[in-house]
C-alpha cells in the first residue's frame, strides 16, 4: 500500500538564508530521483506563528521505494550536510495511504 512520508524541520536560530536556498536546489535534485509519486518541498509561508520553517511530504508506492530513497546515499548527504548541522527540531510520520480513496471517481 502506498505511503505519505511528512517532516518538518525547525531551523536554529540565525541560519544562513543560503542553507536553506541549498537545501531547496538539493531536494529539487533528489525529488527527480526519489521514486516517488509525488514529492513536495519548501519553507513555511509564516501564515501562522509557532510553525515549523520547512517541510518534506512525499507519497512513494510501498514500504520498499520508501526505504531505497530514506537509505540512498543522495538523501543521507542532504541530511548530514544541509539539515542535521542547523536542526532545532524535527518532526517525521510515514502514514499509509488510499490513492483511490484521493481521485475524484
Amino acid at each position: 500500500m502506498p505511503l505519505c512520508h511528512l517532516v518538518t524541520f525547525t531551523f536554529k536560530p540565525r541560519t544562513p538564508t543560503e542553507t536553506i536556498t541549498e537545501l531547496s536546489a538539493a531536494l529539487d535534485e533528489l525529488s527527480m530521483r526519489a521514486g516517488a509519486i509525488s514529492y513536495f518541498h519548501g519553507q513555511d509561508l509564516k501564515i501562522r506563528p509557532r510553525n515549523a520553517d520547512y517541510a518534506v511530504t512525499a507519497i512513494f508506492q510501498d514500504d520498499a521505494a520508501f526505504s531505497a530513497y530514506i537509505n540512498s546515499p543522495e538523501h543521507l548527504r542532504i541530511v548530514h550536510e544541509l539539515v542535521t548541522p542547523h536542526l532545532q527540531s524535527r518532526s517525521v510520520v510515514q502514514f499509509s495511504i488510499d490513492l483511490r480513496a484521493a481521485r475524484p471517481s
